[in-house]
């Protein structure tokens, strides 16, 4: 394809459609004469917005651009999940940097990451301290876990109350009667007769306790 004068790297790819998803966007050659001039590196301008290796073009200039030989997919809790072309030598910290590094409700002290092992799979749980010295190849995959679903200081009413839902276990809440009536108290229709405190203990059994809420409110029942 003929280009107009002051051509470049970026112009010239972009004349040609751009690349597919088999080439390389981390090691594209431009040739002179038989010889190597520069090595464009696109995620440099995707990621940082510098243009390093965008050389103007000159007559008989050949670009080119071999397949992609290191591709890596995330997913989870990144603020960028997709597939990225990564050097030899790049690490799983490098990947975090180009997925845009963790969301706020990642698991960040280790990462789940699959690999392809012959015809089987390998699986890999890299910690914080490991992230930045472990190599990715060809293949992998990579799963940002998010925070487990629970709670430090939380108590939850649910039932015949005007305001069920999750409130905070500090001194103004500690007690059963001090929790119905932050929930507003029973409903009409409540049977206030019997309710059920579920605990959770420290070796992590359910706990079923009875509660007399009736009892509890006339305050004839202290708990």
């Amino acid at each position: 394809r003929d280009l107009s004068a002051f051509s470049t790297v970026f112009h010239a790819l972009y004349m040609a459609g751009g690349i597919n998803e088999l080439c390389t966007l981390r090691n594209v050659k431009v040739y002179r004469d038989g010889r190597l001039v520069t090595v464009v590196d696109i995620y440099e301008y995707i990621l940082n917005g510098r243009l390093a290796g965008n050389i103007i073009l000159r007559d008989n200039d050949v670009i080119q651009v071999d397949p992609y030989d290191c591709l890596v997919g995330i997913t989870g809790n990144v603020k960028r999940p997709m597939f990225y072309e990564m050097r030899k030598n790049e690490s799983l910290a490098t990947l975090l940097k180009y997925a845009g590094g963790f969301t706020s409700e990642a698991h960040k002290k280790n990462v789940r990451l699959t690999r392809i092992a012959g015809d089987r799979y390998e699986v890999f749980n890299v910690n914080e301290f490991d992230m930045s010295t472990f190599k990715l190849e060809d293949g992998d995959n990579v799963t940002i876990d998010g925070m487990i679903n629970r709670y430090e200081n939380m108590v939850e009413i649910k039932g015949a109350v005007f305001r069920p839902g999750m409130f905070n276990l500090n001194g103004g809440i500690n007690t059963v009667r001090s929790l119905i009536e932050a929930a507003e108290g029973p409903t009409e229709d409540a049977f206030t007769q019997h309710a059920i405190i579920h605990r959770l203990k420290a070796d992590r059994t359910l706990e079923l306790i009875p509660v007399d809420v009736k009892g509890i409110m006339e305050g004839t029942v202290d708990l």
